[in-house]
């Protein structure tokens, strides 16, 4: 459903501006320059509020177009990379703290048959192990 309505929204924009010279008069061409305008959309447009990205991607591109012709694939790119910013969604989230847990890695390496220090195997470490259930 989303790759249908992501390409219908592509074609009426296509619709709405001439076809380049070289492949006006030749509806093959036309048909699949469309065809690689439209997946390149698909591939590009988030997966959850395409619509709501359709529209400011459209008007953004729309803007930037020197002609009133098809845009190129770079140009779609350059559009799809401009509004990123400003969706929601694209904002980039704060990293997670990784914190490793050196019980649980050594516990995995043993049952693995690998080689750990010996205080995992005897010692301390190797009681922490037993009583997390490790």
């Amino acid at each position: 459903m989303r790759n249908s309505e992501l390409k219908e929204k592509m074609l009426n924009l296509l619709g709405r501006l001439n076809a380049p010279r070289a492949v006006q008069g030749n509806n093959e061409s036309m048909k699949n320059e469309a065809e690689f305008l439209c997946d390149k959309i698909i591939k590009l447009a988030p997966s959850k509020a395409y619509t709501d990205w359709f529209k400011d991607f459209e008007e953004t591109l729309l803007s930037n177009l020197e002609t009133r012709t098809w845009p190129t694939a770079k140009e779609i790119s350059k559009a799809a990379k401009e509004i990123a910013p400003k969706r929601q969604e694209f904002k980039e989230l704060p990293p997670e703290k990784y914190q490793p847990n050196d019980l649980k890695i050594n516990a995995n390496r043993i049952n693995n048959g690998e080689p750990v220090a010996e205080s995992y195997i005897m010692g301390q470490l190797a009681d922490q192990m037993v009583r997390a259930g490790l």
